[in-house]
C-alpha cells in the first residue's frame, strides 16, 4: 500500500507541475497579446511616415523615325 501512495503523490506532483507550467504559458501569451495590442495603438497614433512615390513607367524619350519616301 505505501507504493500505492507513493504512486499517488507522484502523479498529483506531476499534474500541479502540468498546471503551473499551463498557467505560465498562459501569461505569457497574454503578454504577448497585450504588446500586440499596445503596438497596433502606438501605430495608429503615430505620424504617418511619407511613403515613396509609385514609379512611373519609363518610356524612351528619342524621337520617332520619320519614314522616308523615295
Amino acid at each position: 500500500m505505501a507504493v500505492l501512495v507513493a504512486g499517488e503523490a507522484e502523479v498529483h506532483w506531476i499534474s500541479d507541475k502540468l498546471d503551473r507550467d499551463f498557467y505560465q504559458e498562459l501569461e505569457v501569451n497574454q503578454s504577448i497579446l497585450e504588446a500586440e495590442d499596445e503596438d497596433e495603438e502606438v501605430e495608429e497614433d503615430a505620424t504617418p511616415i511619407l511613403e515613396e512615390p509609385t514609379c512611373q513607367q519609363r518610356t524612351r524619350n528619342r524621337p520617332k523615325r520619320e519614314a522616308e519616301i523615295f
